[in-house]
């Protein structure tokens, strides 16, 4: 909840106030819009990536046990 509470507030200032998603250092030209077609392929497997990453995460999270135990289990 304090997650939600602190960061949702966070990035809602951040992209509709700072509007840092337009800004030149991300890299990403907004005005030059492109066919679905040209941009299927990197963003498939960026979001690939993604969920590749949180999946690993995961894995250790739900197999690595020394997580549950000592100085480990209020996290858990």
């Amino acid at each position: 909840m304090n997650v939600g509470a602190c960061g949702l507030p966070m990035v809602a200032w951040s992209l509709l106030i700072d509007k840092v998603h337009r800004s030149p250092s991300t890299g990403i030209d907004w005005s030059a819009r492109k066919p679905l077609r040209e941009t299927l392929d990197l963003s498939l497997t960026k979001l690939a990536g993604l969920w590749a990453t949180w999946t690993a995460i995961a894995v250790i999270y739900d197999t690595g046990r020394f997580y549950w135990q000592g100085n480990f289990a209020f996290a858990i």
